[in-house]
């Protein structure tokens, strides 16, 4: 049985913004950056009957978001430098950029990455990742203009 697919194009360069939904706490399943594109593949969760995804897409088994990055070398990556338990409620949390090695480290392995949410501007995105792995949150910004959203159905 061949799996049903629909694609939403969002423009983040229109004057005003599209009504984008807005994926969250959910896990993904594979991070690709290639051809211009950044995607993230994320499964809905059958057992939770609060999924977000299925709430925009009720049927839906997974969603590809592919962010279309208009200057790659503008793709900044941080991660959050989280200060020892005992000092924690006095130091705020900070956040590190990551070199090359680095972001390829999140692209290929498997940090038990949490896709959080995301923040849409005029031809910019910030998106917020969560590591299970490490305990720590990962910030992504870049130039896009414009969004896919791709529901497998």
């Amino acid at each position: 049985m061949q799996s049903k697919t629909r694609k939403d194009v969002f423009y983040l360069n229109q004057g005003t913004l599209s009504r984008i939904p807005l994926p969250h706490d959910n896990k993904i399943n594979s991070i690709t950056l290639e051809d211009e594109f950044l995607s993230f593949t994320l499964k809905t969760d059958v057992n939770d009957k609060d999924d977000s995804i299925q709430h925009y897409k009720p049927g839906a088994k997974e969603l590809i978001i592919r962010y279309h990055i208009i200057n790659i070398e503008g793709l900044s990556i941080y991660k959050e430098k989280r200060s020892p338990r005992h000092l924690s409620w006095l130091i705020s949390p900070r956040f590190i950029m990551l070199n090359d090695h680095q972001v390829e480290q999140y692209i290929k392995k498997d940090h038990s990455l949490v896709y959080l949410y995301h923040y849409i501007g005029d031809n910019t995105i910030i998106i917020e990742l969560f590591s299970n792995a490490e305990h720590t949150r990962i910030w992504l910004e870049a130039y896009a203009d414009h969004i896919e959203y791709e529901w497998i159905l």
